[in-house]
């Protein structure tokens, strides 16, 4: 929570996360000015190589990093 970027930075999130409140720590960051996203699943809802992966929201997590490379 401390660091401070010092570049457009872009952040994925899972709606549900065990080890911290996801909604929480998005609000608190928005005040630092990041690219946050939280996308359906779990943690790993992006890894196709585990039980929680999520086409649909790994394909749109994909497609909103493209996009954000692209500004860049």
């Amino acid at each position: 929570m401390e660091l401070e970027p010092q570049c457009p930075t872009l952040l994925f999130f899972p709606e549900e996360e065990q080890s911290f409140n996801v909604d929480e720590l998005i609000s608190m960051l928005k005040v630092k000015n990041f690219d946050l996203h939280k996308f359906n699943g779990k943690h790993g809802f992006s890894d196709p190589y585990t039980l929680k992966y999520k086409v649909e929201s790994a394909q749109r997590a994909f497609s909103t990093m493209m996009n954000f490379f692209t500004k860049q």
